[in-house]
């Protein structure tokens, strides 16, 4: 939420105070981030399928993404430079943990469903596997085996990696179902993903029926949809 949309809630409520003391409220605080991780693990251990958007947002000027994290009970926020696989499970998913790499059994059914050509999938298995190491590390081992990987094919591994080591972590409970839209960089990261209602709803609006009765039935989906 931008600074003058937080000073219009505050206002709209008869709250009076300085935007500087708001951000100064607002900003990393160790009593409210302790409460903040309490909040999110027992978010995503209750709540069987959370609900996962995202939208930009500027940090600094620069252009950032906020994530947002929905349970039954809670919403959380999170922002990250990046809104790709490799930042999602981390940064989201793991509350801002650094990302780690894996190559586990989740990340080779990833890699089974990718292009990824067998040549390199077979050098891959030489890799250490089940075995958990930061970015940096894993950059290195790719860099000394696979020293010629294209973009895609090192972005496809990275992918794999990072959502090989969250699928195995114990930090965090496990998101096994996220509710979400038809962003490609959710695919892949939970077993299951169901497209929201909203999503969803998008899609049917876009259809115009020539016929009295398709348009009948496409408002009633619609109608069914928003009563959801």
């Amino acid at each position: 939420m931008s600074g003058p949309k937080r000073q219009e809630v505050r206002r709209s409520v008869g709250i009076v105070i300085s935007a500087a003391t708001l951000r100064t409220l607002l900003s990393d605080q160790p009593v409210f981030r302790a409460e903040e991780e309490e909040i999110a693990r027992a978010g995503l251990g209750r709540s069987p399928s959370p609900h996962l958007d995202e939208t930009s947002t500027r940090v600094d000027g620069v252009e950032a993404h906020c994530h947002i994290l929905c349970s039954p009970r809670d919403t959380l926020y999170h922002t990250t430079p990046r809104k790709d696989r490799q930042a999602v499970p981390p940064g989201v998913l793991r509350r801002g943990a650094p990302r780690t790499d894996r190559l586990t059994a989740p990340a080779w059914a990833f890699l089974a469903a990718s292009a990824l050509p067998a040549t390199v999938q077979r050098v891959l298995r030489t890799l250490p596997e089940d075995e958990e190491g930061d970015a940096p590390t894993f950059t290195t081992l790719l860099d000394a085996h696979l020293p010629r990987l294209g973009p895609q094919q090192r972005t496809q591994i990275l992918d794999a990696a990072a959502i090989g080591a969250y699928r195995v972590q114990e930090d965090v409970p496990v998101v096994d179902i996220l509710v979400c839209d038809d962003a490609p960089q959710v695919k892949g990261i939970t077993p299951e993903r169901a497209l929201c209602g909203v999503h969803a709803g998008r899609h049917v609006k876009k259809v115009t029926p020539s016929s009295t009765h398709h348009r009948a039935l496409v408002g009633a989906v619609l109608t069914d949809v928003w009563a959801y």
